[in-house]
Order: C-alpha cells, then structure tokens, then sequence
C-alpha cells in the first residue's frame, strides 16, 4: 500500500511510484544480502561464517542445519552479538570432509533409522 503523501511527492517529481518502488526495494535487499560462497575453495579456515554462508556449502535447510546444531551433530556457533551468530569455518569445512561417501547427500542426523529402511 503506497501512502498519500508518498503518491504526492512522487508525483511532483514526475516519477511514478511504482518506478521509484522496485528501485529502492531492490538497493536495500542489495545491501543486506550475504554473496554466496562459489565453493568452499575460497573459504579461509580461519574465517568466520554466516548462516547463509555456511548453507552455500553445506546445502541443508536452515531447520535442519540449527537441528543439528542443537543435537550435536553440526559445529556450535560463536555469538559475535546478541543478534549476530557465526562459525568457525574450520569447524564448517571439518564437517564436510567427514560426511561419510554412502551417505553423501544425508546429514547424518538420522543415519540409525536410514539404516534400518535399506
């Protein structure tokens, strides 16, 4: 919903609202957006990671990734703020070099009841 006097100035500016909208909606998505990893080549160990830098090499869901955080099964995160979480991305890179090779695309989370459907 576009509000009167948003509708006003756009209008003495000769622009419409809704060429004016997308543009700045755009820029501030922009702005907030992590750039995804390429591969984890370009990780430094040394680094930190954000959830959805971490997500880019570790493809699981975000549910599933704090699921396995909580149980144990993936790294604990460093709070670097009360509302900024992190990893260490040698923890992050140690966890994909031991996924087991049969079960390549399975986090592991559930690996006792995987065995028993096969």
């Amino acid at each position: 919903m576009v509000h009167a006097a948003h509708v006003h100035r756009c209008m003495a500016m000769k622009k419409s609202c809704l060429e004016r909208e997308p543009v700045a909606a755009k820029a501030r998505q922009e702005k907030h957006q992590f750039k995804p990893l390429e591969s984890r080549q370009t990780v430094d160990p040394a680094g930190l990671l954000r959830l959805r830098q971490v997500l880019a090499i570790y493809p699981v869901s975000a549910s599933t990734w704090w699921n396995g955080v909580r149980s144990g099964h993936f790294p604990r995160p460093v709070k670097l703020s009360p509302n900024t979480t992190a990893w260490r991305a040698r923890d992050v890179l140690a966890l994909i070099e031991n996924v087991p090779e049969s079960r390549g695309a399975s986090t592991g989370l559930r690996a006792s009841q995987n065995d028993e459907h096969i």
